[in-house]
């Protein structure tokens, strides 16, 4: 270990794996500066107009007294290392920078650094509280009784003296030892009310653009999406059967979407308002069944999610059964020690943008995230045969590899219709139709590939959605959804409607199809499930040790090799 840290520490040392680092300090750096001009500017305003001197001469270019002033005050901005030494100048570009000082953060960074196998489970703690911190502002905080952040004690302090104080200390400045206290105290309150106003009448404004369609129009708009499906497998399927962007709204008057993740005074507001509309039109359930678990998803994926308790997902997904977890954590683990893995990541996705599948699967995940992916078992879509690449056009995938604003398409209509009505088939695949053979991620590949290019289910697909009197159907549930109709005794299911009938059993159709051509091409598989059959007959009529003969048999004589199972010594033609 000891000579791995020493490899480690003299490729760091090398100064294009120091590019990163430098780029992100000398954002950082601008930031202060222009903080710093700024600052300086309002308090050479406020010093000009005390003594009464004009702000600009005659030709309307800014007064030598100003000027001084302002030069007076940005020279006691920075220390000779160019460091801030300013209170407010710290506040200002640490709230932009995400690297103030907070308790939390701290607690975590000491527990880390006490233990530091957890340092993978608890990346950055101070630039995701700090984030979380700032999103925050943009919400009526004010408004929950007892809730006293340091944006609520500031819109909250008014002229009170004492107040004002305790405010200003939460943002790092003692009243009696800052000479512009005050000053800063009227700027911020004046940032946080135009934030608040900000966020109001985006909310206002865009809340029909969530939802105002199913009252005015009985019809989805479908506009903004927000943080998804309160249920992890449910948000998987939508994104890899219908390339569901999370976080993402509509550019009007065309089909593609653009991510607002991460942009300040959206990000929250927008995801709350997708997640509501989304919920409203869920023909599963009325909007306010599970509200308990809508809300805590709704919350934790918009400010949880960003703060070190994020690190923590391994152990909540092996509390809630998925053993996956140990898995990734190995993984993720294990690729914090290759060189440069950030930016193979970056290239895998350029030469080979199809998810993976990669379930459980320890060296799979490694290789997902380098240019060995290439060679992994692919997600196919069961409608065009295609590996699955979440957006389909060649040039938006590569302007998303750099880009940090991600675009993608809003899909086919016929996609687009059987998302809005929430079928999700892609559980269905994951075992032979006889249910007595669970396959490999590269069988899973080849049942998908040989449905898509067959092509009658896809054909069906678009005769089922284009039906009036099914869409009459799902029109007429989602109303009642809408209304939060739920009774005691009876349960509405959308699985009982019956374009949810013909559509499974076009599914079934086509898997059997498939499973046809796959047992031709390979034998091994139709025989394999044959003897599971045979087993599973013998051991319900109490033949258990002809079962266990035919299980050590079905051992002996099939292996998977390349992801697929063979014969282990294959008959002579």
């Amino acid at each position: 270990m000891y000579q791995m840290a020493k490899n480690l520490n003299k490729i760091g040392a090398n100064r294009w794996y120091k590019g990163a680092m430098t780029a992100m300090t000398g954002v950082d750096s601008y930031t202060n500066t222009m903080m710093a001009h700024y600052w300086s500017r309002a308090l050479a305003y406020e010093e000009v107009a005390k003594k009464g001197f004009p702000f600009v001469e005659d030709s309307w270019k800014p007064s030598q007294h100003l000027l001084e002033a302002e030069k007076k005050h940005y020279a006691k901005m920075f220390d000779k290392q160019g460091l801030p030494t300013d209170d407010a100048l710290k506040q200002f570009s640490g709230e932009v920078n995400l690297n103030l000082d907070h308790a939390f953060s701290d607690k975590i960074t000491q527990a880390t650094d006490a233990l530091p196998i957890t340092q993978g489970m608890f990346m950055f703690p101070r630039t995701g509280i700090n984030d979380v911190n700032r999103m925050s502002s943009y919400l009526p905080l004010s408004n929950v009784p007892g809730f006293k952040n340091k944006y609520v004690k500031v819109l909250q302090a008014g002229d009170d003296l004492n107040l004002i104080k305790e405010a200003l200390k939460e943002h790092g400045v003692v009243y009696e030892k800052y000479p512009h206290a005050m000053d800063m105290y009227k700027y911020l309150k004046e940032e946080y009310e135009a934030r608040l106003s900000w966020s109001g009448m985006l909310t206002s404004s865009l809340m029909s653009l969530a939802i105002g369609g199913h009252i005015v129009n009985n019809k989805i708009p479908y506009n903004i999406n927000g943080t998804g499906h309160y249920s992890h497998s449910e948000r998987k399927k939508l994104r890899d059967l219908y390339g569901v962007m999370e976080k993402s709204v509509q550019i009007p008057g065309t089909n593609k979407w653009i991510s607002f993740k991460g942009i300040d005074g959206l990000d929250p507001i927008l995801s709350l308002l997708g997640d509501i509309g989304m919920y409203y039109s869920d023909l599963s359930a009325p909007v306010l069944d599970a509200a308990y678990q809508k809300i805590l998803w709704a919350v934790s994926a918009n400010f949880l999610n960003e703060t070190p308790l994020a690190g923590l997902e391994p152990l909540v997904a092996f509390a809630s059964g998925d053993g996956s977890w140990v898995s990734r954590w190995i993984a993720n683990e294990t690729r914090s020690y290759i060189p440069g893995s950030g930016g193979l990541g970056v290239a895998a996705n350029v030469i080979d943008p199809a998810y993976k599948d990669v379930h459980n699967d320890i060296l799979g995940y490694i290789k997902n995230r380098t240019p060995l992916k290439k060679n992994l078992p692919n997600h196919v879509d069961i409608f065009t045969g295609e590996p699955i690449k979440g957006i389909q056009n060649g040039w938006i995938r590569a302007i998303n590899a750099f880009n940090p604003v991600k675009i993608t398409d809003g899909g086919e209509p016929w996609r687009r219709a059987l998302y809005e009505i929430g079928w999700t088939p892609n559980t269905i695949l994951k075992t032979h139709s006889s249910g007595m053979y669970e396959y490999t991620p590269k069988e899973r590949e080849l049942i998908n590939t040989y449905i898509g290019e067959e092509g009658k289910l896809l054909k069906d697909v678009k005769t089922y959605v284009g039906n009036e009197h099914f869409q009459k159907e799902i029109n007429d549930l989602r109303m009642s959804r809408l209304k939060n109709q739920s009774w005691t005794r009876i349960k509405l299911k959308k699985q009982n409607l019956p374009i949810y009938t013909y559509l499974n059993k076009s599914l079934t159709a086509a898997q059997e199809r498939a499973e046809h051509r796959l047992s031709q091409e390979y034998p091994a598989i139709a025989e394999s499930i044959n003897q599971a059959i045979k087993a599973n007959e013998l051991e319900s009529t109490g033949r258990v040790k002809e079962a266990i003969e035919m299980a050590n048999k079905n051992e002996k004589d099939f292996k998977v090799i390349e992801g697929v199972l063979q014969y282990a010594n294959p008959p002579k033609q």
